[in-house]
């Protein structure tokens, strides 16, 4: 997880030099990694996870500093 953390940091970094539709499926996949989930309070789901290597959220400030992040983000 903690690589997944390191990463997602990273990407807003290359998100230019790639067409916008393949920025799109970036952000959208680590959306629907983050999203898993279920009733069961035993498991530990992933956001669960990111939260604990990354307590801050430095990613999402990342992604979320400019105008491209924030549309692909919250699209």
């Amino acid at each position: 997880m903690r690589a997944i953390s390191d990463l997602s940091c990273e990407l807003p970094r290359f998100w230019s030099r790639y067409p916008e539709r393949a920025s799109e499926e970036m952000v959208s996949g680590l959306v629907r990694l983050l999203s898993v989930g279920g009733p069961s309070r035993k498991v530990v789901y992933p956001v669960g996870l990111m939260a604990a290597v990354d307590p801050t959220a430095k990613w999402m400030r990342r992604w979320a500093h400019g105008g491209l992040g924030r549309k692909l983000l919250f699209k």
